[in-house]
Order: structure tokens, then C-alpha cells, then sequence
């Protein structure tokens, strides 16, 4: 038995033989030319651009069928790309000008294209490149001679698909009645590939680097795209283990099926707020799909992550505006980018910190760098005249802190203003309760702020000592252990007697055990990811909330997870 991990990116299960596909090598040919043939390349390339953008009509057409609308955008743009004038006026200029073969012309073409996009300015066209190369090889492929749309072989059996990697077009014309899963070495959580296959629902893992070869083809395995696991002929254990988290995963859609359209009320009758975490369009979608109230955090920082220029105005603006038009007035909570600790961001520079945790994260980052935080606020205002949107502040540990970010947010309101940009002049300004600063000052911070979403992972960690990265503490980073309870306890009563409310977010707010604890000290608000919302009602509907929660002389006994 042999286990080979990477990173699940679509939740499920699999077991069945492994079909490895072999690493896609660009079949257009790289020849140069005399000058006497310039033309003829020139019409090979038209011909290729042409059938290049009927395949991808017809990618977006299936895509948008096994996908969704959202998931078939891709291939729009990818169709505009192709009939980019500027892109087209490079490739006759490669051809003409410097005598290239059109396949070599196309691939110049898009490199050049490529680094235009990213010196633009406009992260809106520079985080366009992934598409432009798409595209190039598409048409790189249809002049080696592959006229057709389909790169992945028809199976007669189901199977699971091992790659070097897949690209969107792969993604999204695999036959989803013989694809029990995929893996590949390369890929991330939000590149185009793990998205389509979250939105067509096919388990998968990616990132497993080198450790996934080829001899394994014709193997039998199972894939846990749970904790992102593909495991080499397992054994009857490991069998067991993977089907009790699909049975459960199972019930979990039943219970989507059931739950969706009901009301979040407890057994004696009190209405509890479910929202949704996010960190992209594609987890609001689902978050709407799963019937969320909103979305209680929109992990912002993920924008600044795994990209060679940091995201402009234009380019969060209409990412937040997107998200606030999709909610159609139910709440938006953009938390400002909590940037730092694990979440690092290699464009923002900086000392080495020994201990990044307990280093320049968060609020203290951003009030450092006041040019980045600056421009996302902005972009937050501008959206903010397009739906129901608030603004948090991440790891907010004194009031001097969230003084001044609320400053700079009002000159930025100003300015705005003047420009006669519109914008919601009373946006709601919220902090993130994640230290025991935080949670023991909440009394004083609540009279600056207009709400509090206490973060359980962060409290945990910093309340209990324990690194929440470190596996080895698993079992002594409990959000259930009392000192975190207390201090949610205290919160809550310091913001319900402020008059705002308080949200809880982490993996605590999506622990149906512990659900109608949280409603009995005060929290009104729940924000949980996506897949978890409908769990998270049912846990909600069947409490039964007597009376308030004492959180100062509880004494019931939690067990840690381990």
C-alpha cells in the first residue's frame, strides 16, 4: 500500500483503476521559414485561429451544461484572446517580420501578450494569462495537426484520471460518468482546473509533485479528496475509512436536498443568522446554491497570493462587486487582507520572521502598508454601492488600531466623495475577534465597532499556546476547551450589551456539537463554509435554547479532538 498526498480541491471519494495520461506536449510543429512562404503560414494561422475559437464555443456550451454559466466564462475569454487584435497583429509580425513558423509566431505571441498584460497595471488583464496560454496551445495544437476538441482519450470503463496536469478544456470534457476522480502533480485550489471540477463535483487532488508516477497506470486505488490522499492498492482498513467519510458525505447531500428553502429557527423558536466563508466567486456561488444568508467572511487575502503582481483597485472592485450583486442584498463581510503568519505573500517583501504568528499580520501589516490597504478600500467602498456590504478589520488587538484604520477608511470616503464616486457613506466597519486582547478589551472595542466576528482558529491558538499548524499539538488546539468558551462567552455579552452583533466563524462555527452553546452565549450569527451550511441548520433547527449560556460557571466537559 503505498499513500501518495497532495491537495484536495473537490470533495468526494473514488475507488477504481488509475488511467495515466501521459505529460500533453505541444504537437504544433516549430519550423522556420524562408521568405517566400510567409503568406501561406499567415492563412495556416487564420485557418487555426478559426477552428480554435468553434472548439471553444463549443467548450463553453458543454462546460456551461456540466458546470454552470460561471464555469463556461473561461472559455469566452479565451475566445476573445484568440481574436485579440493586438495578439493577431504580433503574430503576422513574427511571420512576416522575423520569418517564424505560425506555430512558433503564436507562442512568441502569447509570451509577448502575456508579459503586456502584466505590466499593465490592470490586474484584471494580467490575471488574464493563464486563458492566453490556454488558448495559444489550443491553436499550437490544431496546426501539429489535432483538429479535435477532446485531449482526453475515451474510456469504456470508469476510472481515475492521473495527470501531470489538466487543463480547464480537459477539465471540462471529462465524461463525468466514467471520471470516478482526477489527480495531478501540479495545480492549486483556484486555478481554473479545481474550480471546474468543485462545480461539476468531481473529487480531486492536486499538487502531488513527483511522488505520483506512471508505473502506477492500471493500479487499483482510492482517492480521499477529503484530506487530499490517493492511496496505491489499499488495504480492507483504509477501504473502510474512505467509505465511512463518503456515507457521510452522502448524507450530507441528502440532507442539501431536504433543508434547503427552511428557515433557521431553533426548536423554541429563536432565528439564527447562517452565513458562508468564501474566498473566491466560486465559493459564493456555492454558498448561494447551498442557500446560505450571506457571506459572514471573504477571505481577501487570497487575492495577493501565488501571483507575480499584487491586485489593483479595478481588479477588486469588481471581484467584491460580483459577490455583492450575486448575494442580491443579503451581507457581504470582506475581511481586510490578513496577510502574514501563514498566509504569506511573497510581493509584500519584509524581514524573515522567526515567529510569524506573533509577528506583522494582519491590521498591523496593513496599517504598515497603507498603499495596499488603501487601494482594497476603495475597491470595498466602490462595491459597496452594489449590495449589502460591510468591512472587517483582521487580527484588531488594541483600540488605537481600529481607530486609525477607521481613519484612513473615512479620508478614503472623503475622497470618493469629491470624485462623486458613488458608495454607501454608512458602511457597517467590523473587527475580528482572534486574541485574547481582543476578546478581554471586547467591552471597550465594541464601542467602535459596528459588529464582532470572533475567529475561533486564531483564538485558539493564541489563548491555548498551541500552533494550529502543528500536527504533532492535534488535541490540544480544541476551540471546546473552557478558556476559548469563556472568552466567546464574554464577547458575546459585551457586544449584545453594546447593541451589536457578534458572529462566530472558524471550524468551531461549523461544530454541530457545540451549536447550541454558541446560541446560548450570544451569538446571533454563525459563518461556516459553504458545504456546511445546511449541516449547520439542521444542528441549528434541532436546538433547544431554554436559556442564556453561564458562561462563567459552566461546567460541562468537553473532550478534545484528536
Amino acid at each position: 500500500m503505498i499513500t501518495i498526498v497532495g491537495k484536495a480541491v473537490s470533495r468526494g471519494a473514488a475507488f477504481g483503476k488509475i488511467r495515466f495520461l501521459g505529460k500533453q506536449e505541444n504537437s504544433g510543429q516549430a519550423v522556420s521559414v524562408g521568405t517566400d512562404d510567409p503568406c501561406a503560414e499567415w492563412d495556416r494561422f487564420s485557418a487555426a485561429g478559426k477552428a480554435a475559437v468553434l472548439q471553444l464555443k463549443r467548450l463553453e456550451e458543454q462546460a456551461a451544461a456540466s458546470a454552470g454559466k460561471s464555469a463556461a466564462e473561461m472559455f469566452q475569454v479565451q475566445q476573445a484572446l484568440v481574436c485579440d487584435p493586438y495578439f493577431c497583429s504580433q503574430v503576422k509580425d513574427n511571420i512576416f517580420g522575423h520569418g517564424m513558423a505560425a506555430a512558433n509566431a503564436v507562442t512568441a505571441a502569447a509570451e509577448a501578450f502575456g508579459q503586456l498584460l502584466a505590466q499593465t497595471g490592470d490586474d484584471r488583464f494580467s490575471s488574464r494569462r493563464e486563458d492566453l496560454s490556454d488558448a495559444a496551445k489550443r491553436i499550437c495544437g490544431i496546426l501539429g495537426g489535432n483538429a479535435e476538441d477532446s485531449d482526453i482519450p475515451e474510456e469504456t470503463d470508469a476510472c481515475i484520471i492521473c495527470a501531470d496536469d489538466l487543463s480547464p478544456a480537459q477539465t471540462a470534457l471529462l465524461d463525468k460518468k466514467k471520471t470516478l476522480a482526477f489527480v495531478t502533480r501540479k495545480g492549486s485550489a483556484y486555478s481554473h482546473t479545481a474550480i471546474l471540477a468543485r462545480s461539476m463535483e468531481i473529487p480531486a487532488i492536486v499538487g502531488t509533485g513527483g511522488s505520483l508516477l506512471e508505473k502506477y497506470d492500471g493500479c487499483f486505488a482510492a482517492v480521499d479528496a477529503f484530506d487530499g490522499r490517493l492511496i496505491i492498492s489499499p488495504d480492507g482498513i483504509s477501504i473502510g475509512v474512505i467509505n465511512e467519510k463518503l456515507r457521510e458525505h452522502l448524507e450530507r447531500k441528502q440532507l442539501e436536498r431536504a433543508l434547503i428553502g427552511k428557515e433557521n429557527i431553533t426548536a423554541d423558536g429563536r432565528r439564527i443568522e447562517i452565513l458562508a466563508n468564501a474566498a473566491c466567486a466560486e465559493d459564493v456561488e456555492l454558498a448561494v446554491r447551498n442557500d446560505a444568508g450571506g457571506i459572514g467572511l471573504f477571505r481577501s487575502e487570497f487575492l495577493f497570493m501565488e501571483r507575480d503582481s499584487l491586485p489593483g483597485e479595478e481588479e477588486q472592485f469588481c471581484i467584491y462587486k460580483e459577490a455583492a450583486q450575486r448575494l442580491c442584498g443579503k451581507p457581504l463581510v470582506i475581511r481586510a487582507a490578513d496577510l502574514g503568519a501563514d498566509k504569506v505573500c511573497g510581493l509584500l517583501g519584509g524581514e524573515q520572521e522567526e515567529n510569524p504568528a506573533l509577528g506583522k499580520r494582519g491590521i498591523r501589516l496593513l496599517l504598515e502598508r497603507t498603499d495596499i490597504f488603501a487601494v482594497q478600500l476603495r475597491a470595498v467602498l466602490r462595491a459597496s454601492a452594489y449590495g449589502n456590504v460591510s468591512v472587517m478589520f483582521p487580527m484588531v488587538t488594541s483600540l488605537w488600531e481600529l481607530k486609525r484604520a477607521k481613519s484612513l477608511l473615512f479620508q478614503l470616503k472623503e475622497e470618493l466623495a469629491a470624485q462623486r464616486v458613488p458608495f454607501d457613506k454608512n458602511i457597517p466597519v467590523g473587527i475580528m475577534i482572534e486574541t485574547p486582547a481582543a476578546a478581554i478589551t471586547s467591552d471597550i472595542l465594541a464601542q467602535q465597532a459596528d459588529f464582532f466576528s470572533i475567529g475561533t482558529n486564531d483564538l485558539t491558538q493564541y489563548v491555548l499556546a498551541a500552533d494550529r499548524s502543528n500536527h504533532r499539538l492535534d488535541g490540544y488546539d480544541s476551540g471546546r476547551h473552557k478558556a476559548v468558551m469563556r472568552l466567546i462567552g464574554f464577547t458575546a455579552e459585551n457586544a449584545k450589551k453594546s447593541g451589536i452583533p457578534c458572529c462566530i466563524c472558524g471550524e468551531l462555527a461549523a461544530d454541530g456539537e457545540v451549536t447550541a452553546e454558541l446560541i446560548r452565549m450570544g451569538a446571533g450569527r454563525l459563518s461556516v463554509p459553504p458545504a456546511d451550511v445546511l449541516t449547520i441548520r439542521k444542528a441549528v433547527r434541532e436546538a433547544n435554547i431554554t436559556e442564556r449560556y453561564d458562561y462563567k460557571n459552566e461546567n460541562k466537559t468537553y473532550r478534545f479532538r484528536s
